[in-house]
């Protein structure tokens, strides 16, 4: 029996808020340029395959012991502008994630790489551009100068080399012939420095499980019912642990596999493909009916595949349908209310699975923060080095479709959501960088360099 009123926390945490801010930049900032082993590059191969066009960076916060929240920007002198204007997580209560990351990016040519000619920097404003020497570099937003009205331009004094080291990854495809995906999108996104900036949070964050073959989608939610357990106190009668269900790690609903249960409830069968869409939301619902959980507030978008649209009811417990596709408004809001969120997205030879931690505005644009298993089958997988811990641009075509831009322009299928009644503002929010210490650090120190308001 899952206790939901019994542990619920106070009032005052349940409408915790650490700040909601929003930045307007008037001058320019000072960029901090980065080194060292914290950064890591690696170039990913899909499932033991040749090395793949997919280029991969990560960042461990702590090891760079940045001085504040900011941004941190990577131009390399072959593929230009690769990571732009990603947030730094420097915040209490984050846990183990927000504290290091990645991103994709498409390397220049083809083959396997051994090193890369980079410069990377720490901004406390938004990046609008790059020089390098007297001319503007590939990729560079067009407005990019030293006196851009909302950011700053960088100039580029020289590049560090960095080895590359070759990671295999294998997600969401059929298992005898692993998704080889396309690498992310090459275009840059042009920045201004004028346009909103919210970051949104959720600490409770950071207990992800190494998966079998395509079992994204039952560690997807055994990773975020452990994220619900963990921010709000809900019991569940079993274990966070890894498991397959085929293998007898499911013991009934009281002692085994949470995973394991969801594999059984799913349809997932061990080394086949992945289950139907309409298996993943009916075995979630099967699931949390046999923990005697009813009062939790369920709810997806989406309506890939086999999923009929409509709300969703099956054993006794129904999912509110929010829309026939997700939306970028949908998933922020989710995010931001503290809601538990799952992602599902589809590429060219499969599909995969996510948990959110993460979501809002940078300058106006779009991002999500994810976590999973990089390399299912196999041990590792879920740290960011491994491609575990992610950030990646969202992009709306035209058409309203919405893609992860930096996650192989994979097109996003199916949100699927829950929450205890009433989360409110239980996420962790940042906006516009707006840490309660980083502002009065800055308002000490410069005081003329930004203004801000609230939202």
């Amino acid at each position: 029996m899952v206790s939901l009123c019994s542990r619920f926390p106070s009032q005052f945490l349940r409408h915790m808020v650490l700040a909601t801010l929003m930045a307007s930049v008037t001058a320019t900032s000072q960029a901090i340029e980065l080194s060292g082993s914290a950064i890591d590059f690696s170039q990913v191969s899909f499932a033991g395959t040749s090395a793949s066009n997919t280029g991969q960076v990560s960042f461990d916060f702590d090891g760079l012991a940045l001085p504040s929240s900011g941004y941190i920007n990577v131009f390399t002198e072959t593929e230009g502008w690769v990571v732009q204007n990603m947030p730094v997580f420097n915040a209490a209560g984050t846990g183990g994630f927000g504290r290091s990351i990645s991103s994709l990016f498409d390397f220049a040519g083809t083959g396997s790489r051994a090193e890369i000619n980079a410069y990377v920097d720490f901004s406390y404003s938004v990046v609008t551009g790059f020089d390098v020497g007297a001319s503007p570099a590939p990729g560079a937003a067009s407005e990019a100068s030293t006196d851009a009205p909302g950011g700053s331009a960088v100039r580029i004094g020289a590049f560090r080399s960095y080895g590359i080291t070759r990671r295999d990854a294998r997600i969401g495809g059929a298992p005898a012939v692993p998704a080889v995906v396309a690498p992310p999108k090459a275009t840059p996104l042009n920045f201004l420095g004028t346009g909103p900036t919210q970051i949104y949070l959720q600490p409770g964050h950071g207990y992800s499980i190494e998966q079998d073959v395509n079992q994204c989608a039952p560690a997807s939610v055994a990773n975020s019912l452990e994220y619900l357990h963990r921010r709000y106190g809900v019991e569940f009668n079993d274990e966070h642990v890894a498991g397959i269900g085929e293998d007898g790690d499911a013991i009934g609903v009281n002692g085994g596999s949470r995973v394991a249960t969801l594999d059984l409830w799913m349809d997932r069968e061990k080394g086949k493909a992945p289950p139907k869409w309409s298996s993943v939301l009916d075995g979630k619902l099967h699931y949390l009916a046999g923990q005697d959980v009813k009062d939790l507030n369920l709810k997806y978008q989406g309506n890939p595949g086999d999923i009929a649209e409509g709300d969703f009811t099956a054993h006794g417990l129904t999912m509110k349908s929010h829309g026939k596709a997700p939306t970028v408004e949908f998933i922020t809001e989710q995010v931001r209310l503290g809601e538990d969120v799952e992602l599902a997205f589809s590429y060219a030879g499969g599909s995969h699975m996510v948990t959110l931690f993460g979501a809002g505005q940078i300058d106006g644009k779009s991002w999500l923060g994810f976590y999973h298993d990089h390399i299912q089958g196999a041990e590792g997988g879920i740290t960011a080095k491994d491609g575990g811990i992610v950030f990646s641009w969202l992009d709306v075509d035209k058409d309203g479709v919405v893609r992860l831009s930096n996650y192989h322009n994979a097109k996003l299928e199916l949100v699927v959501v829950e929450s205890i009644p009433e989360p409110e503002t239980w996420a962790l929010m940042v906006a516009g960088l707006g840490l309660v210490g980083w502002l009065g650090r800055r308002a000490q120190g410069r005081p003329d360099a930004r203004r801000f308001r609230s939202s």
